[in-house]
Parts: structure tokens; sequence; C-alpha cells
């Protein structure tokens, strides 16, 4: 029975201890608003790209530090058989057609992996596709 007590104490203590640190009023009087970019690189704050029109000009690589085995080879192993999944899906709903986008995807993509009619073994064309989305640059 103490124990019990002591632990909705605890929890009580805990509960008013984060009530007590929210503190705020729930208006934004007296702050500043965030900057703006008026152009000028006057602000640390980066604009978004919709905001100013540009747009990269050729591809951008993104460059990322970690071992291999790690979180972004797994992205790519997952991204690479969710993007096989989608292509045979756009296969079996044809003749109908999807966005621009996702069509230029399409060609470029079944341009290195091939539709899958037949019983196959599956891993050469699961390593294309990995291999696709690790160097896209659409």
């Amino acid at each position: 029975m103490k124990k019990k007590v002591l632990a909705l104490i605890l929890a009580s203590l805990m509960l008013l201890s984060l009530c007590a640190c929210g503190g705020g009023s729930g208006d934004n009087a007296g702050t500043t608003p965030p900057p703006t970019d008026t152009g000028t690189g006057d602000t640390n704050t980066p604009a978004e790209p919709a905001a100013t029109g540009w747009t990269p000009s050729e591809p951008v690589n993104i460059i990322v530090a970690y071992k291999a085995g790690s979180g972004t080879d797994n992205t790519a192993r997952v991204l690479g058989i969710e993007l096989m999944a989608a292509a045979q899906a756009l296969d079996f709903r044809r003749p109908l057609r999807s966005s621009a986008k996702i069509e230029e995807l399409y060609e470029a993509f079944r341009k290195v992996v091939p539709f899958v009619d037949v019983d196959t073994v599956m891993s050469p064309l699961l390593d294309r596709s990995i291999k696709f989305v690790e160097q896209c640059t659409l």
C-alpha cells in the first residue's frame, strides 16, 4: 500500500513539474517574429526554395558519413524493394497513367529493372533496384 501511495505522489509531482515548466500564456505577445529572408543575405535562416524560386540546375549529391550496413543502407534497400513493387503495380494498372514525374521515374527504372511476369529469382533484380535508388539523379 505504501508503494502505491508513494508512486502516486511521485507521479503527481512529475505532472506538476511538467505543467510548471510550460509557463506559456498561450499567445505570442512579447515575442519577435522569425526573421525573413529579403535576398540580401542578412539572416542565418535559410529560405525555402519555393519562396525564392531557386531550384538546382544540376543533380544534388548528398554525402552521408555512416558505416556500411547502417541506416542508409537499410533505407536504400527498403526504397529499392518499394520502388520495384510500385513499378510492378503500375504495370498491372496499365493502360492507366500516373503523373508526369512518376512516369519519368518509372521509365528510368524500367531501363534498369524489367517487368517480372514469371516466377524468378528476385535477388539480382532487387540488387539492380537498390543500385538504381543509390544512383538515382531524378
